[in-house]
């Protein structure tokens, strides 16, 4: 459907050829915003509307929400690549159990004792946190019981609404469009767009994704992706594209948009990215490929080698096994000899 001049909801700009997408909310974005939109929205589709943070919050106040009630840690992180889904919230009872705790609720006038819930309306409403993409309910009925009464009200709206805004930053990024900082996200498409118009006929959008001719002569497409790092780089070769595998440095704490700027500024001059850029080196300078290791049991064996003897401070430690870990879910293809001796 194309709708004449309209606000986009993205970028923020008047423009022209404005599309509308109903993913379960109805958003209308301009051509150049299009894909990379529809993407993000696909991504969170199955996320409930009941599931929402309260419009009374700033992003700022999210952020602190987010920073206090919503944090990732490893056991986040196994959960996201064996299941492929973005969850911050509780694993256990014990993890429900401190939340509620935690959760700095505000005075309200409720009547004690509680109303009593009947044990069917409890199983439906924590089957609807289940289906809402929670990826543990508690087990212990006092916990359950207590959750209903918040989602009911029974300890207040403001209160009801701080456990849905919650779950809201459990289930959604803000690298998401709908857990996006509208502003900062729209001057990054706003800058996104400039960058390209600088940068004349060598980036453009086809096709639903940016294209961008580097100094060498190669042609890159960067495309949306349905997972984290939510954007696909390959370079042109003849009819076909070949993957690149590049991460931008600090990518979690950048706006999207940003990001892209990042990817396109760095194939556009990619004879001096790659000096700095292995997986774009090979593309670039060419040169016989490395051996690949794609034996899993070496890689550990090599890892697991290659820790140190000496008793490193707990900091230190997380911060070697995270990269060992972060380096097992890369493509495997692309660790190297020389990589994996790192």
């Amino acid at each position: 459907m194309t709708i004449a001049r309209v606000k986009c909801d993205s970028c923020h700009l008047v423009q022209p050829d404005t599309r509308l997408i109903k993913l379960g909310v109805n958003v209308h974005v301009c051509r150049q915003c299009y894909h990379w939109v529809r993407s993000s929205i696909t991504r969170t589709k199955k996320i409930p509307n009941w599931i929402r943070p309260d419009n009374r919050y700033s992003h700022d106040e999210l952020s602190k929400l987010r920073g206090k009630y919503a944090v990732r840690t490893r056991h986040h992180r196994m959960i996201h690549h064996q299941l492929r889904v973005n969850y911050t919230g509780p694993l256990n009872d014990r993890d429900w159990s401190v939340l509620l705790s935690n959760l700095e609720l505000a005075q309200s006038n409720f009547s004690d004792p509680l109303p009593a819930i009947d044990s069917n309306t409890i199983d439906r409403k924590i089957g609807d946190l289940k289906r809402a993409g929670i990826v543990y309910t508690p087990q212990n009925p006092n916990i359950r019981e207590h959750i209903v009464h918040l989602l009911q009200g029974t300890f207040g709206p403001e209160n009801r609404s701080l456990l849905v805004t919650v779950m809201f930053l459990w289930l959604v990024s803000d690298e998401d469009y709908i857990g996006r900082d509208p502003e900062a996200w729209a001057k990054s498409f706003q800058l996104l767009f400039e960058v390209m118009q600088d940068l004349g006929d060598r980036a453009y959008f086809a096709h639903g994704a940016i294209e961008v001719v580097g100094t060498s002569g190669n042609t890159y497409r960067i495309q949306p992706k349905s997972r984290a790092p939510f954007f696909y780089v390959a370079r042109q070769i003849d009819e076909q594209y070949q993957h690149i595998c590049i991460d931008p440095v600090g990518a979690p704490n950048v706006v999207f948009g940003d990001i892209l700027v990042t990817l396109i500024l760095s194939l556009y001059d990619d004879q001096t990215s790659a000096r700095h850029i292995d997986t774009l080196a090979r593309h670039v300078f060419g040169g016989p490929s490395r051996r690949r290791i794609t034996d899993v049991q070496q890689l550990w064996q090599r890892a697991l080698g290659n820790m140190p003897e000496q008793e490193l401070a707990p900091n230190e430690l997380f911060e070697q096994w995270r990269r060992v870990i972060d380096r097992f879910q890369t493509n495997l293809a692309d660790w190297s000899d020389e990589e994996g001796e790192e």
